[in-house]
């Protein structure tokens, strides 16, 4: 009969196992829980998979990071091979930080991301304005920004 030492030993490591084993289930699901609506509602609730793929959030906040920076139309010509209108805007409400609100896959290379982001206005006001984002995987299997709409 093995002896009490050796019990909690096998017990600790089935644990490790087991919560191993759960990480790796659980990051294939990013949103764990949303009681509304979906990704383009700015007023649903999501609780996100904190073991998800981040690959395609990491590739929206390279743009918002950019447009931040000063950065817009060099983006937008780097993505989509064109300027952004928007971009003189962007200009003028200097963004100040952004939070993710929801995200929403659609199909294992296709996703859907709001994050709210915080502009300072010329008069100092903060004003919080919804930026959505289409991330897609391109022919090489990496994330890229397919398209971006956000509200002024």
């Amino acid at each position: 009969m093995p002896n009490r030492k050796s019990l909690y030993v096998i017990t600790f490591f089935a644990l490790i196992l087991l919560v191993g084993a759960l990480g790796i289930f659980a990051r294939r699901t990013p949103v764990l829980f949303r009681v509304s609506g979906n990704v383009d509602e700015q007023h649903a609730l999501f609780i996100l998979n904190p073991f998800r793929d981040r690959s395609p959030e990491h590739e929206a906040e390279k743009v918002l990071s950019a447009v931040s920076a000063g950065r817009c139309n060099e983006i937008a010509l780097q993505l989509w091979g064109k300027t952004d209108p928007k971009c003189g805007r962007d200009t003028e409400l200097h963004i100040r930080s952004w939070r993710l609100l929801a995200r929403e896959d659609e199909g294992k290379d296709d996703v859907r991301i709001l994050y709210e982001v915080r502009r300072e206005s010329g008069t100092g006001e903060v004003l919080p304005d919804p930026y959505w984002f289409h991330v897609k995987k391109d022919e090489n299997g990496r994330w890229r920004v397919a398209t971006l709409e956000r509200w002024f």
